[in-house]
């Protein structure tokens, strides 16, 4: 079978659907593999050179930045985040490529951003990433307040009916003890969890904490 051979096109598409991106990513991404890409391999350094992505270094690795997201400082200090948010949205998207991709741009205005979305025929799956930073100063609890006010009205926009998953970067058994304390429009995973879940199972592993049982999301039905 032929090789897919992607424009430099899609790669600026991509661009703008990662805040942050290492090559790895994109080959994730593009080949579902973490495996060697040529063409990944060459577009990217070639769309740096053009000043359409910036670069730099985090822990060993380059990471991509479309220049529209490079605006003032601000984005170098969200790397961690921007880098956890592009893992979810690519492992999401590879269990199910037939989900439209949401950017949280979609949703400003909405009362609750989320980090991303998958939109299909009748649902949507949202997430929020969360750093450990995050984690520690309740930032969870925080933006499901706000989901518990704007949740149905994001609900009846996009008239499907929505869950909710925090993938936090936090210890197995903590995210657990936070499961409990809230009702099932809200799923909980640990980041380290969910990355080990082979690409392409990330909605049928059976991972998801509600009230501190697990369940894969394609046996959930948004609430």
């Amino acid at each position: 079978m032929k090789r897919a051979r992607y424009k430099k096109g899609d790669y600026r598409k991509a661009a703008q659907l990662f805040y942050h991106a290492t090559g790895r990513q994109y080959r994730l991404y593009f080949t579902g593999s973490e495996k060697r890409h040529k063409r990944t391999e060459t577009v990217l350094p070639y769309l740096a050179k053009r000043g359409e992505l910036v670069v730099m270094a985090e822990e060993g690795e380059y990471v991509y930045i479309a220049r529209r997201y490079c605006k003032g400082t601000g984005f170098i200090d969200l790397v961690e985040h921007g880098l956890m948010t592009t893992e979810i949205l690519i492992r999401f998207w590879r269990a199910d490529m037939q989900g439209l991709i949401m950017p949280s741009r979609e949703f400003h205005g909405m009362g609750s951003v989320p980090d991303g979305g998958l939109m299909y025929p009748n649902s949507l799956l949202l997430w929020e990433t969360t750093t450990h930073d995050n984690f520690l100063r309740h930032k969870v609890e925080t933006k499901i307040a706000l989901y518990d006010r704007h949740l149905p009205g994001i609900e009846g926009y996009f008239k499907r009916g929505a869950i909710v998953v925090f993938v936090i970067d936090a210890p197995p058994e903590q995210v657990k003890q936070l499961s409990v304390r809230y009702n099932d429009a809200y799923y909980f995973i640990d980041y380290e969890t969910f990355k080990n879940v082979p690409v392409g199972q990330a909605l049928t592993a059976p991972i998801y904490l509600m009230k501190g049982q697990r369940y894969p999301l394609r046996d959930v039905q948004p609430k």
